[in-house]
């Protein structure tokens, strides 16, 4: 298809133009004088073909542009970019150096405790070791846990209020040879005596059925005065609220048995 004259003659009045400002740019003349030809080849262009003058504005411009626009804006930003990763490289090299150094002993415990397993495998084996020493420890722990002892606010809780509601014959045992039981039982003696109640005991027995907690045993159902100063001393060991009926102790008789922890 045959092209449109205008667009050629356009086409050729534009790269004359240009070609003179690069033959005007490489003779041997100072900036002042290139610049001033430009200047008024372009006022000429303007003067006569507005479209021509803007398209070659365009064609010269843009590029110069768009490179003052890399320098400032783009690669400036790139280089900040570029800069981030780098930090954040060395900032996980160190993390990981660090870890390292920090997982040596158990890699080497490892090598030392499973030599013949697969290589992969023997951090794994260590940490379960290690879990089940821990599991083994805590529940060490729970067994060998302090004396019981009343708290002194509780005991002065305990005190007012058996103070306040009718005296009961009380009796305490404890098992036979069961040292800290026996602590226990002495500290409830002396919190009852000091309330003023009559205290028998602290008396020392052998049981056919273990003994644990606390056993409060009436010889008939205790007033709800009576519940609620007791409730406090059963949970602060978070034993449960539970109290019998004995028939062979009197009505007015409480007898307190302290068994194991």
């Amino acid at each position: 298809m045959p092209e449109n004259p205008a667009n050629i003659i356009l086409s050729g009045q534009i790269g004359l133009i240009i070609n003179g400002w690069i033959t005007a740019m490489n003779n041997e003349q100072s900036i002042v004088k290139k610049t001033e030809t430009a200047l008024d080849d372009l006022r000429d262009l303007w003067g006569r073909r507005n479209f021509v003058c803007i398209v070659v504005l365009f064609v010269v411009l843009f590029p110069t542009f768009f490179i003052i626009y890399q320098q400032v804006v783009s690669v400036p930003k790139l280089k900040s970019n570029i800069n981030k990763l780098e930090t954040q490289k060395n900032e996980a090299e160190k993390k990981r150096d660090k870890a390292e150094i920090q997982l040596a002993p158990f890699l080497a415990a490892a090598e030392l405790r499973f030599p013949d397993s697969p290589e992969n495998e023997k951090l794994d084996l260590l940490l379960l070791r290690l879990d089940k020493a821990i599991n083994d420890v805590q529940k060490a722990a729970q067994k060998i846990s302090p004396e019981r002892t009343i708290n002194p606010k509780l005991k002065i809780s305990l005190l007012s209020n058996l103070k306040a509601i009718p005296a009961l014959d009380v009796e305490i045992m404890c098992v036979m040879s069961d040292a800290e039981g026996f602590s226990l039982a002495s500290q409830l003696k002396e919190v009852f005596e000091q309330a003023g109640w009559e205290v028998h005991g602290v008396n020392q027995g052998v049981f056919t059925k273990p003994i644990k907690h606390l056993v409060l045993n009436f010889g008939k159902e205790p007033s709800q005065e009576l519940k609620r100063t007791l409730a406090p001393l059963l949970d602060s060991f978070g034993y449960p609220r539970k109290v019998g009926l004995d028939k062979k102790l009197k009505e007015n008789s409480m007898k307190i048995i302290v068994g194991g922890k």
